[in-house]
């Protein structure tokens, strides 16, 4: 069960040190937010991996907002970091809480499919940063919905077909 552990401080460390090159509140931020997501882990509470999550995204989008176009995009990275580790930590937490042995197969399929999602959220984010569009609100909107939408029909299938409880 080492494994998920090693690879969380591994995205954690990413996230964070994206992060180092901006101010000392985004970076407290991101530092706070890293800690709520190992003691979510510990404590096997999902709500906390949620809120560490929440925390970390925060502390990327103020990068974001405050930078260059290359603090953007270590932003995105910081970002896609936080992603893998909040899934990453969940997974723990779920195994923990469930009482169940790690099967390799198992946790080697669903970082597989968790690194593909990463790869192509890294890529069609680089895209958006590079090309700069202009959309009106109400087609924003309408892409965040189906955003959220197809991520929850994505979540619900692939616990779906590992078996997890919902």
């Amino acid at each position: 069960m080492k494994s998920p552990y090693l690879l969380l401080a591994v995205c954690l460390a990413a996230a964070t040190g994206f992060l180092i090159a901006t101010d000392p509140l985004s970076l407290a931020l991101a530092g706070l937010g890293a800690a709520v997501l190992l003691i979510a882990v510990w404590q096997k509470h999902n709500l906390l991996a949620s809120l560490g999550f929440m925390m970390l995204v925060f502390a990327a989008s103020l990068q974001a907002w405050e930078g260059s176009e290359s603090q953007a995009r270590l932003a995105l990275s910081s970002l896609c970091a936080s992603l893998a580790a909040w899934d990453i930590a969940s997974y723990a937490a779920l195994l923990r809480r469930l009482a169940v042995p790690l099967d390799p197969r198992s946790l080697r399929r669903r970082l597989l499919r968790l690194g593909f999602v990463i790869l192509c959220g890294w890529v069609l984010g680089a895209l958006a940063l590079f090309f700069e569009l202009t959309l009106r609100f109400e087609l924003l909107l309408a892409l965040l919905l189906f955003v959220v939408l197809s991520l929850s029909v994505s979540m619900m299938y692939s616990r779906q077909r590992d078996g997890t409880p919902r």
